[in-house]
């Protein structure tokens, strides 16, 4: 007898009318008309069902705090530090797992059950760190939650930085993160990325960092994690977030770059084979993409509308299983702000999407068939 039943799918490589059969935590058949019992059925007619959406990168203690007292009024990011440093001394445990908690069940609502949450630990009391580890815990039935040690105010540029990372991991925290260019000066913005990848291989723990994360083409930390991925031998254990100073690289410096980045593991990438699936246009595509360019750039390039050429866009990444292989803000600027990460790779759990409602089933921890 199966656990769940669910029947009558549409999935979304175009398949439809397929159910999809559980037990004991495992997707153990996906197919037509499954034969049995279960002890659930869930009829699925007209609706999508489809893995979790995941979300790579997000600060749930700064969480529903927008004009509560403060606004970041000019956008930058170090008017919403500043805000930020303000905030954070006032707050309580229980202020900070009450956010976190409203957030997070909106976010299994809406089919998002894998989350990396990034955790300031700068506050002498750690009172993020132990409320989001709570909230971790009490919500692992119902979604992932990965919690990233987060030095906002610089792992070595806050006094106690060190200390403070230490003590978070000692806490429970998943992964390292880092801020370099937080850092006073540019060498020891290299030589918290070399403390902290250290810190994080000595550990066994992931690594995902804060990059060159204004337009200054003189940030470079890029370079950095880079050359510690390749010495410590992390490969896709090293994520690097944002990097937005890369789009102002001057070409030397980016073939330079694009040429060390090239020689990191490459277990992480899509399979060449997946390449075969490709239209001619979607082809096309994808090498603009990885050049940087917007919809609207490619739209204008193809002598298409941003319609058109964001469609395309969508069907490339879903062929490419690449959704989960990129940071959330390059594929948002991808496609003009809307940021949509199905994680193709993945069918770690089913969710059911109806074009008027939304209904989550949490089955995080099922397994996929071998195909």
């Amino acid at each position: 007898m199966f656990d769940l039943l669910v029947k009558n799918a549409n999935l979304q490589d175009g398949r439809s009318r397929i159910d999809v059969a559980c037990s004991k935590g495992r997707i153990v058949a996906v197919e037509p008309n499954v034969i049995g019992q279960a002890r659930e059925v869930i009829d699925a007619t007209g609706r999508l069902v489809i893995p979790p959406f995941v979300d790579a990168h997000w600060h749930l203690d700064g969480a529903l705090l927008h004009g509560n007292p403060y606004s970041n009024e000019s956008g930058t990011l170090y008017e919403g530090i500043e805000i930020w440093s303000k905030l954070k001394n006032t707050a309580s445990v229980e202020d900070y797992k009450e956010r976190a908690r409203r957030v997070l069940c909106w976010a299994i609502a809406n089919g998002s059950l894998h989350i990396r949450c990034q955790t300031d630990i700068c506050d002498p009391q750690l009172r993020a760190v132990q409320a989001l580890i709570e909230v971790r815990d009490e919500l692992r039935p119902y979604i992932d939650l990965q919690l990233v040690a987060f030095p906002q105010d610089g792992y070595l540029r806050d006094p106690n930085g060190i200390k403070l990372m230490k003590r978070a991991l000692d806490m429970g925290m998943d992964a390292v993160g880092g801020i370099p260019d937080y850092e006073l000066t540019a060498p020891l913005g290299y030589e918290a990325v070399r403390q902290l990848c250290e810190l994080a291989d000595k550990r066994g723990l992931l690594v995902d960092m804060h990059i060159d994360q204004t337009t200054d083409p003189q940030s470079r930390q890029i370079e950095a994690i880079a050359q510690e991925c390749i010495r410590l031998k992390m490969g896709a254990r090293i994520s690097a977030s944002h990097c937005p100073s890369m789009a102002n690289y001057d070409d030397y410096y980016a073939d330079k770059l694009i040429a060390q980045l090239a020689r990191l593991p490459q277990s992480g990438l899509p399979n060449p084979d997946l390449l075969d699936q490709l239209t001619a246009r979607e082809r096309e595509v994808v090498a603009l993409v990885a050049h940087g360019f917007t919809n609207e750039q490619i739209a204008g390039r193809l002598v298409v509308s941003p319609a058109t050429a964001k469609t395309h866009v969508s069907r490339a990444m879903v062929k490419l299983r690449a959704l989960s292989l990129l940071s959330r803000d390059h594929f948002a600027s991808a496609n003009d702000g809307e940021t949509r990460w199905p994680n193709s790779n993945c069918l770690d759990g089913i969710g059911c999407l109806q074009h008027d409602q939304v209904g989550v089933i949490p089955l995080r921890n099922a397994i996929p068939i071998e195909t």
